[in-house]
């Protein structure tokens, strides 16, 4: 029971640092350094005088930025604005971010940042849909708070192969707020797909629905398996007490899984882990470490 508590504790904190990591994607005006370290500023300025969308893109980061002109943050928006009327993605998604962040000390205007936003996310654009996933999950920038369209966002990004998109998107789905199942099983495809590209998140997400039976079938072979893999995953690059602190605990559960379980059905688990690594090279995972 003392290990089941701890796996339900870490669930819950890994559904909360989750919903709070998309976060990550909302970063103000993005600079891509190589995209930008060729080429004068003069040269960039003709080619965007003459309607050359991506000049215009990079004409507003070398103001931004001071690289071969002086620093001008109001001309830098307007160079974006240029770029992002002509539906280059990248610029609409800056020029996104700015209006929510408020530029160079004008007044934040969440409505137009928005916008912008919506357009890029409608190209594609990952860290858009992203960031729109975010606001509506969490209600932010004067939008109501609304999971169901926020899941739509998420599947946008997901279905580009996004592991994080997947992965919340398989959270989203498999669990309410109040940790009762939901949508399970497109949920918990969601989250293997995620778990094949090599989230070991996913994959300790999914061994502790198994483990609990609760958007999975209850199923402690599996449950082993990839509670086991998500050790091994975190294993294969330490660099963390806390990392370690984690392997530690996974190897319990596995521990405590296995005094549970019959030799068969350990075997079975190993032989699922066997396979996964087989069928996932790009793991790096070593047959050799499988428990």
């Amino acid at each position: 029971m003392r290990v089941s508590l701890r796996v339900r504790h870490s669930l819950y904190l890994i559904f909360c640092a989750l919903c709070w990591a998309l976060g990550l994607y909302s970063a103000g005006v993005q600079a891509k350094g190589g995209e930008h370290a060729h080429g004068g500023f003069q040269q960039s300025l003709a080619a965007a005088l003459g309607g050359d969308a991506q000049a215009q893109y990079k004409v507003s980061w070398l103001y931004s930025q001071g690289r071969g002109v002086a620093v001008d943050h109001y001309k830098s928006i307007q160079w974006l604005e240029k770029a992002a009327a002509q539906g280059l993605a990248v610029a609409q998604y800056d020029l996104g971010q700015a209006w929510l962040g408020g530029y160079a000390g004008a007044r934040a205007d969440s409505e137009r940042g928005l916008e912008w936003l919506r357009k890029a996310a409608e190209q594609g654009h990952l860290r858009a849909q992203m960031s729109l996933a975010r606001h509506y999950r969490l209600g932010l920038g004067g939008v109501p708070r609304d999971v169901a369209r926020s899941n739509l966002w998420l599947k946008r990004a997901a279905e580009q192969g996004d592991t994080r998109a997947q992965q919340l998107l398989g959270v989203g789905l498999v669990q309410q707020e109040d940790g009762r199942t939901r949508s399970g099983d497109a949920g918990y495809a969601w989250l293997q797909r995620a778990a094949t590209q090599g989230d070991q998140e996913s994959l300790f997400m999914l061994g502790a629905m198994h483990f609990r039976g609760r958007g999975a079938q209850l199923d402690y072979v599996k449950a082993r398996a990839y509670i086991q893999l998500s050790a091994l995953l975190i294993e294969r690059k330490l660099t963390t007490y806390a990392e370690a602190e984690l392997v530690r605990e996974r190897r319990e559960t596995v521990a405590f899984l296995s005094r549970n379980m019959s030799q068969q059905q350990i075997d079975a688990s190993r032989t699922l882990v066997r396979e996964w690594v087989t069928e996932n090279p790009q793991s790096g995972i070593d047959q050799a470490r499988i428990f």
